[in-house]
C-alpha cells in the first residue's frame, strides 16, 4: 500500500512502487477486508488483477468498496497469449473452474476460444462499471508508464493504445 500523495515526485514513487510488484499468491477475500476496515475514508483504490474469478470475490470486494465511499479503478492486466489463441495442433485446453480437460484441434477451436473469451471480458467489464468502478484493460506488454499514463486519461481510447498490436 502506498501513502496518500499529489505532485510529480508522488507519481514516480508510484510508478517505481508499481515496477517492485510481482505477481503472487492467491485472491484472500478476509486480506483484503482487513484492508478495507485499516482505510481512511474516501480515497481512491487501485485494483490491478486479470480478474478471472470463481464466484463473485472481486465483484463483490469492488461493491464493497464502493459502498463504502471510495472510488475505484480497475486494471484488468492480460497476457498477449490470452488475447489471441495462437497455439497449433492438438492442444489439451483445461477448465479452470472444472479441472475437465479437453484435446482439441487449435484451428477449429480459435473462434470458439475467442467467441468465449470476449464474453467473459465484456461481461467482467459490464459488471463492474454497473458497479461505479472505472475499468481498464491492458495487456501485459505494456510498461508500468504506459498503463499509469493510459489510467489517467478516459478509458477506452487508452485502452485501445494498450491493446493495440494484440489481436482480439
Amino acid at each position: 500500500v502506498l501513502p496518500p500523495g499529489q505532485g510529480p515526485d508522488h507519481y514516480h514513487r508510484l510508478l517505481a512502487h508499481l515496477d517492485d510488484l510481482e505477481p503472487r499468491g492467491q485472491w484472500q477475500e478476509s486480506r483484503l477486508r482487513e484492508l478495507f476496515d485499516r482505510l481512511p475514508q474516501r480515497m481512491l483504490l487501485v485494483m490491478i488483477s486479470d480478474f478471472f474469478e470463481y464466484a463473485g470475490e472481486h465483484q463483490r470486494a469492488v461493491a464493497e468498496l464502493i459502498a463504502r465511499s471510495h472510488s475505484a479503478t480497475l486494471l484488468q492486466l492480460l497476457l498477449p497469449r490470452e488475447l489471441d489463441w495462437s497455439a497449433k495442433g492438438q492442444v489439451e485446453v483445461v477448465d479452470i473452474e472444472t479441472n475437465e480437460r479437453r484435446l482439441v484441434a487449435s484451428r477449429r477451436f480459435r473462434s470458439e476460444y475467442r467467441r468465449h473469451f470476449r464474453e467473459l471480458l465484456d461481461g467482467t467489464r459490464r459488471d463492474m462499471q454497473r458497479l461505479g468502478a472505472r475499468f481498464v484493460r491492458a495487456s501485459t506488454e505494456n510498461t508500468v508508464a504506459d498503463i499509469a499514463r493510459a489510467m489517467l486519461e478516459e478509458g477506452l481510447r487508452a485502452e485501445a493504445r494498450l491493446l493495440a498490436g494484440v489481436a482480439e
